[in-house]
């Protein structure tokens, strides 16, 4: 069975064309993801990994507890490598899914340990991808998905796009 491939519908193509993304890479080890993070790419994670809904803390951040299977499509926003090697993972359950994020993070999401996430690349083998190198930025974000941390000066996050 092939694929086929459409394109998208004429008025999502006006609203895109001054944001064409020029590189999509497939993501396979927890260093190319944090790797993309840090280089400021938009990483999604399609995956069958669950976890549980209420984060543990951990130094004092909220940590995903990995358990059972919730398959669907999540962002990873930001890495850090201290005081643990982590992603932050952020679903689409709303922001009132894990609870209110320890410091200042997105709400509706967690760490996600590095560990765990080399555990699920060999496990569930998800598609991880990254999505960089606009023809332009875009606009001012209205998709949340970038935002300054207060007071975690180990979180490497791309800087603040400006329209």
């Amino acid at each position: 069975m092939g694929t086929t491939t459409r394109p998208p519908p004429a008025n999502l193509q006006a609203i895109a064309s001054d944001n064409k993304v020029i590189t999509i890479q497939r993501l396979k080890t927890t260093e190319q993801i944090r790797q993309a993070l840090c280089s400021r790419a938009l990483v999604t994670i399609a995956s069958g990994r669950g976890f549980r809904m209420k984060p543990y803390d951990e130094l004092g951040y909220h940590v995903f507890d990995p358990h059972g299977s919730w398959s669907h499509q999540m962002a990873l926003i930001a890495w850090m490598d201290q005081p643990f090697r982590a992603a932050y993972r952020l679903n689409s359950w709303g922001p009132d899914a894990h609870g209110t994020p320890l410091n200042a993070e997105p709400p509706g999401g967690a760490w996600n340990l590095a560990a765990d996430i080399t555990d699920e690349l060999r496990t569930y083998d998800p598609e991880i991808y990254a999505f960089s190198f606009f023809n332009a930025d875009p606009a001012a974000p209205d998709h949340n998905l970038v935002w300054q941390p207060k007071n975690l000066e180990n979180v490497q996050t791309p800087p603040k796009m400006t329209g």
